[in-house]
Protein backbone atom coordinates (compact mmCIF):
# COMPACT_ATOMS: atom_id res chain seq x y z
CA UNK A 1 0.00 0.00 0.00
CA UNK A 2 3.08 2.58 0.77
CA UNK A 3 4.54 1.93 -2.46
CA UNK A 4 1.40 2.51 -4.43
CA UNK A 5 0.89 5.55 -2.36
CA UNK A 6 4.02 7.12 -2.77
CA UNK A 7 5.02 7.16 0.54
CA UNK A 8 6.70 3.79 0.88
CA UNK A 9 10.65 3.66 2.04
CA UNK A 10 13.13 2.10 -0.41
CA UNK A 11 16.21 0.63 0.37
CA UNK A 12 18.39 3.05 -1.44
CA UNK A 13 16.48 5.74 1.07
CA UNK A 14 19.16 4.25 4.11
CA UNK A 15 21.99 5.63 2.44
CA UNK A 16 20.93 8.81 3.69
CA UNK A 17 20.61 8.50 6.99
CA UNK A 18 19.28 11.84 8.39
CA UNK A 19 16.71 11.44 4.96
CA UNK A 20 15.69 7.36 6.27
CA UNK A 21 15.19 8.69 9.58
CA UNK A 22 12.83 11.40 8.47
CA UNK A 23 10.51 9.43 6.15
CA UNK A 24 10.25 6.60 8.99
CA UNK A 25 9.36 8.97 11.94
CA UNK A 26 6.55 10.19 8.95
CA UNK A 27 5.65 6.66 8.66
CA UNK A 28 5.27 5.52 12.50
CA UNK A 29 3.39 8.46 13.12
CA UNK A 30 1.01 7.86 9.79
CA UNK A 31 0.55 4.30 11.09
CA UNK A 32 0.12 5.07 14.97
CA UNK A 33 -2.88 7.29 13.72
CA UNK A 34 -4.54 4.04 12.29
CA UNK A 35 -3.43 1.62 14.40
CA UNK A 36 -5.29 4.18 17.49
CA UNK A 37 -7.86 5.39 16.04
CA UNK A 38 -9.28 3.10 13.66
CA UNK A 39 -8.39 -0.31 15.47
CA UNK A 40 -8.01 1.04 19.23
CA UNK A 41 -4.57 -0.61 19.36
CA UNK A 42 -1.36 0.39 21.22
CA UNK A 43 0.78 2.37 19.18
CA UNK A 44 4.78 1.45 18.02
CA UNK A 45 7.46 2.75 19.67
CA UNK A 46 8.65 5.09 17.56
CA UNK A 47 12.09 5.92 18.97
CA UNK A 48 12.65 2.27 19.73
CA UNK A 49 11.73 1.36 15.86
CA UNK A 50 14.21 4.44 14.52
CA UNK A 51 17.08 2.95 16.34
CA UNK A 52 16.43 -0.35 15.59
CA UNK A 53 16.35 0.51 11.35
CA UNK A 54 18.78 2.97 11.37
CA UNK A 55 21.47 0.07 12.53
CA UNK A 56 19.50 -2.17 10.18
CA UNK A 57 20.42 0.60 7.33
CA UNK A 58 24.17 1.44 8.44
CA UNK A 59 24.76 -2.50 8.23
CA UNK A 60 23.22 -2.89 4.85
CA UNK A 61 24.27 0.09 2.90
CA UNK A 62 27.82 -1.66 1.84
CA UNK A 63 25.50 -4.35 -0.14
CA UNK A 64 22.65 -1.58 -1.58
CA UNK A 65 23.37 -0.59 -5.47
CA UNK A 66 20.44 -0.18 -8.51
CA UNK A 67 20.25 -3.80 -9.64
CA UNK A 68 18.92 -2.86 -12.53
CA UNK A 69 22.28 -1.66 -13.78
CA UNK A 70 24.12 -3.78 -12.34
CA UNK A 71 21.69 -7.27 -13.73
CA UNK A 72 21.93 -5.09 -17.41
CA UNK A 73 25.76 -4.87 -17.62
CA UNK A 74 25.96 -8.50 -16.49
CA UNK A 75 23.57 -8.98 -19.68
CA UNK A 76 25.48 -6.92 -22.03
CA UNK A 77 28.47 -8.94 -20.89
CA UNK A 78 27.25 -11.84 -22.00
CA UNK A 79 26.47 -13.62 -18.34
CA UNK A 80 23.76 -15.97 -18.00
CA UNK A 81 21.15 -14.56 -15.81
CA UNK A 82 18.82 -16.72 -14.37
CA UNK A 83 15.28 -15.00 -12.97
CA UNK A 84 12.93 -17.12 -11.12
CA UNK A 85 9.10 -16.38 -10.83
CA UNK A 86 7.18 -17.32 -7.18
CA UNK A 87 4.17 -18.54 -6.75
CA UNK A 88 2.71 -19.13 -9.76
CA UNK A 89 0.72 -17.63 -13.04
CA UNK A 90 -3.13 -18.26 -11.66
CA UNK A 91 -1.57 -15.84 -8.56
CA UNK A 92 -1.04 -12.40 -10.48
CA UNK A 93 -2.76 -9.52 -9.36
CA UNK A 94 -3.89 -8.65 -13.10
CA UNK A 95 -4.42 -11.89 -14.69
CA UNK A 96 -4.77 -14.41 -12.13
CA UNK A 97 -8.26 -15.75 -10.62
CA UNK A 98 -9.18 -11.45 -8.92
CA UNK A 99 -9.65 -11.31 -6.16
CA UNK A 100 -7.72 -14.46 -5.01
CA UNK A 101 -3.89 -13.14 -5.93
CA UNK A 102 -0.75 -12.33 -4.47
CA UNK A 103 0.30 -8.46 -5.08
CA UNK A 104 2.60 -8.87 -7.18
CA UNK A 105 3.60 -10.17 -10.99
CA UNK A 106 4.54 -14.15 -10.99
CA UNK A 107 3.95 -14.29 -14.56
CA UNK A 108 6.47 -13.71 -17.10
CA UNK A 109 6.35 -10.46 -18.05
CA UNK A 110 7.13 -9.89 -14.25
CA UNK A 111 10.78 -10.30 -15.13
CA UNK A 112 11.27 -7.49 -16.52
CA UNK A 113 9.13 -5.11 -14.00
CA UNK A 114 10.83 -6.64 -11.05
CA UNK A 115 13.95 -6.24 -12.48
CA UNK A 116 14.67 -3.21 -14.81
CA UNK A 117 15.76 -5.63 -17.70
CA UNK A 118 13.73 -5.08 -21.15
CA UNK A 119 12.10 -7.15 -22.35
CA UNK A 120 14.56 -8.55 -25.54
CA UNK A 121 16.99 -9.25 -22.92
CA UNK A 122 14.59 -12.35 -21.92
CA UNK A 123 16.24 -15.27 -24.27
CA UNK A 124 14.25 -17.73 -22.98
CA UNK A 125 11.03 -18.71 -20.97
CA UNK A 126 10.61 -22.16 -18.90
CA UNK A 127 7.22 -23.09 -17.67
CA UNK A 128 7.24 -25.67 -14.77
CA UNK A 129 3.72 -27.65 -14.36
CA UNK A 130 3.38 -30.30 -11.77
CA UNK A 131 1.00 -33.36 -11.96
CA UNK A 132 -1.33 -31.84 -9.87
CA UNK A 133 -2.73 -28.36 -8.86
CA UNK A 134 -2.52 -26.51 -5.44
CA UNK A 135 -3.74 -23.23 -4.11
CA UNK A 136 -3.01 -21.80 -0.54
CA UNK A 137 -6.28 -20.04 0.77
CA UNK A 138 -9.35 -18.82 -0.22
CA UNK A 139 -10.43 -18.62 -3.72
CA UNK A 140 -12.10 -20.57 -6.86
CA UNK A 141 -10.64 -24.66 -6.85
CA UNK A 142 -13.06 -26.72 -9.40
CA UNK A 143 -10.93 -29.70 -9.09
CA UNK A 144 -9.47 -29.37 -5.79
CA UNK A 145 -9.85 -33.19 -3.96
CA UNK A 146 -11.48 -33.47 -0.58
CA UNK A 147 -9.98 -36.90 0.41
CA UNK A 148 -7.40 -39.13 1.52
CA UNK A 149 -5.71 -38.95 -2.70
CA UNK A 150 -6.04 -35.21 -1.89
CA UNK A 151 -4.07 -35.56 1.90
CA UNK A 152 -1.95 -38.04 0.66
CA UNK A 153 -0.87 -35.94 -2.51
CA UNK A 154 0.04 -33.20 0.04
CA UNK A 155 2.23 -35.19 2.26
CA UNK A 156 4.08 -36.95 -0.76
CA UNK A 157 4.50 -33.49 -2.28
CA UNK A 158 5.15 -31.40 1.26
CA UNK A 159 2.88 -29.14 0.00
CA UNK A 160 2.81 -27.07 3.19
CA UNK A 161 3.86 -22.71 3.27
CA UNK A 162 7.39 -22.76 3.75
CA UNK A 163 6.71 -19.67 6.06
CA UNK A 164 3.71 -20.52 7.53
CA UNK A 165 3.55 -24.00 7.11
CA UNK A 166 -0.24 -23.84 6.29
CA UNK A 167 -1.91 -27.03 4.45
CA UNK A 168 -1.97 -26.00 0.86
CA UNK A 169 -5.28 -27.04 -0.95
CA UNK A 170 -4.56 -30.12 -3.54
CA UNK A 171 -6.37 -30.78 -6.65
CA UNK A 172 -6.26 -32.69 -10.37
CA UNK A 173 -3.85 -31.34 -12.87
CA UNK A 174 -5.80 -28.81 -14.25
CA UNK A 175 -5.52 -28.19 -18.47
CA UNK A 176 -7.52 -25.31 -19.29
CA UNK A 177 -5.60 -23.41 -16.56
CA UNK A 178 -2.49 -24.68 -17.62
CA UNK A 179 -3.48 -23.31 -21.13
CA UNK A 180 -4.52 -20.11 -20.46
CA UNK A 181 -1.43 -19.27 -17.72
CA UNK A 182 0.71 -20.58 -21.28
CA UNK A 183 -0.73 -18.22 -23.23
CA UNK A 184 0.02 -15.33 -21.05
CA UNK A 185 3.43 -16.80 -20.48
CA UNK A 186 4.57 -17.88 -24.01
CA UNK A 187 7.47 -19.80 -22.69
CA UNK A 188 9.98 -21.17 -24.58
CA UNK A 189 10.23 -24.45 -23.38
CA UNK A 190 7.66 -26.28 -20.96
CA UNK A 191 8.50 -29.43 -19.06
CA UNK A 192 6.85 -31.64 -16.32
CA UNK A 193 8.22 -33.94 -14.10
CA UNK A 194 6.34 -36.88 -13.97
CA UNK A 195 5.15 -40.56 -15.57
CA UNK A 196 1.24 -41.24 -14.97
CA UNK A 197 -1.27 -38.93 -14.12
CA UNK A 198 -4.76 -37.86 -14.44
CA UNK A 199 -5.80 -34.18 -16.21
CA UNK A 200 -9.01 -32.26 -16.37
CA UNK A 201 -9.64 -31.54 -20.11
CA UNK A 202 -12.88 -29.12 -19.71
CA UNK A 203 -15.34 -27.78 -16.72
CA UNK A 204 -18.76 -28.65 -16.78
CA UNK A 205 -19.95 -25.65 -17.58
CA UNK A 206 -17.53 -24.44 -19.98
CA UNK A 207 -15.85 -27.18 -22.75
CA UNK A 208 -13.68 -23.85 -23.34
CA UNK A 209 -9.74 -24.99 -25.29
CA UNK A 210 -11.54 -28.66 -25.52
CA UNK A 211 -9.04 -29.38 -28.38
CA UNK A 212 -6.55 -27.08 -27.96
CA UNK A 213 -6.11 -28.32 -24.15
CA UNK A 214 -5.89 -32.35 -25.48
CA UNK A 215 -3.57 -30.57 -28.05
CA UNK A 216 -1.42 -29.09 -25.51
CA UNK A 217 -1.43 -31.94 -23.55
CA UNK A 218 0.66 -34.11 -25.74
CA UNK A 219 2.65 -31.72 -26.43
CA UNK A 220 3.47 -31.54 -22.66
CA UNK A 221 3.62 -35.40 -22.63
CA UNK A 222 5.68 -35.87 -25.13
CA UNK A 223 8.39 -33.66 -24.06
CA UNK A 224 8.72 -35.27 -21.38
CA UNK A 225 8.89 -39.05 -23.16
CA UNK A 226 5.50 -39.91 -21.12
CA UNK A 227 2.95 -39.91 -24.33
CA UNK A 228 1.49 -43.57 -23.86
CA UNK A 229 1.44 -43.39 -19.48
CA UNK A 230 -0.70 -40.17 -20.38
CA UNK A 231 -4.69 -41.14 -19.36
CA UNK A 232 -6.32 -38.57 -21.18
CA UNK A 233 -9.89 -37.38 -18.85
CA UNK A 234 -12.86 -37.37 -20.93
CA UNK A 235 -15.62 -36.08 -18.71
CA UNK A 236 -15.22 -32.48 -16.69
CA UNK A 237 -14.27 -33.20 -13.00
CA UNK A 238 -16.70 -32.71 -9.67
CA UNK A 239 -15.51 -30.80 -6.99
CA UNK A 240 -15.67 -32.07 -3.23
CA UNK A 241 -13.93 -34.97 -2.52
CA UNK A 242 -14.35 -36.90 -6.36
CA UNK A 243 -11.20 -39.08 -6.81
CA UNK A 244 -11.62 -38.72 -11.11
CA UNK A 245 -12.18 -42.52 -11.43
CA UNK A 246 -15.11 -41.46 -13.39
CA UNK A 247 -12.54 -40.13 -16.24
CA UNK A 248 -10.84 -42.97 -18.79
CA UNK A 249 -8.06 -43.97 -20.25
Amino acid sequence: MDKVERSGIRTCDMLNIPKFIEKLSAQIDWKNEIIQKLYGGEPLDKEAMVEEYVDYAKRLAPSICDTSIMVYEAVKSGKKVLFEGAQGSMLDIDLGTYPYVTSSHPISGGFTTGSGIGVGSISEVVGIVKAYTTRVGKGPFVTELLNETGDRIREIGHEYGTTTGRARRIGRADLPATLLTLEGAQGTEHWIGFKNFWVITRYNRSPMYAMAVWQLSQEIAQRAGALRHHRKVHSSHRAGGDDGRHGRR
